[in-house]
């Protein structure tokens, strides 16, 4: 489930989207929470909806080509590897229920940045609250958090 890549004549992605947004965009699946450090260099963090299935996916970024995996991109094959690599690191679970247990029952403090990331813990609470909601209901949540809208992609 992923729509087509592409660049301009210069090798950089084109969309409607800007860096990793773009990529996220391609997977074809609602990103339903996404919180992003506030800085030059630091994590996202994302909640996923694939039909009945739920996802969360964690990845760091930086600034320049020697630290972030995107600005190394110099064409269409690394923008497609990078997409797959993070594709593949979403951890699914097959439906809400699943992932919530997941969240709760994983240990985060072996996850990498976790001993600094107060906006980890708050994407993991946010998340809990959002995937009660959707047991409760069936519905998703209409929130901001932390100035992105939820639901990037279709």
């Amino acid at each position: 489930m992923m729509r087509d890549l592409a660049v301009d004549e210069y090798g950089s992605l084109t969309g409607d989207a800007y860096g990793y947004d773009n990529l996220l965009a391609s997977f074809d699946v609602p990103v339903v929470l996404k919180v992003d450090d506030n800085d030059y260099q630091g994590d996202s963090r994302l909640l996923l909806k694939d039909g009945e299935r739920w996802g969360i996916l964690t990845f760091g970024w930086g600034s320049c080509s020697g630290c972030d995996a995107y600005e190394a991109c110099s064409g269409l094959a690394d923008y497609v590897e990078l997409r797959d690599q993070l594709w593949n690191d979403i951890h699914w679970e097959a439906n809400a229920a699943a992932l919530l247990a997941y969240i709760d029952g994983k240990d985060w403090s072996l996850e990498y940045g976790w001993y600094r990331d107060d906006a980890m813990r708050a994407f993991l609470e946010k998340a809990r609250e959002w995937l009660a909601f959707y047991i409760a209901t069936g519905q998703l949540p209409v929130e901001e958090l932390g100035g992105t809208r939820p639901a990037i992609g279709r």
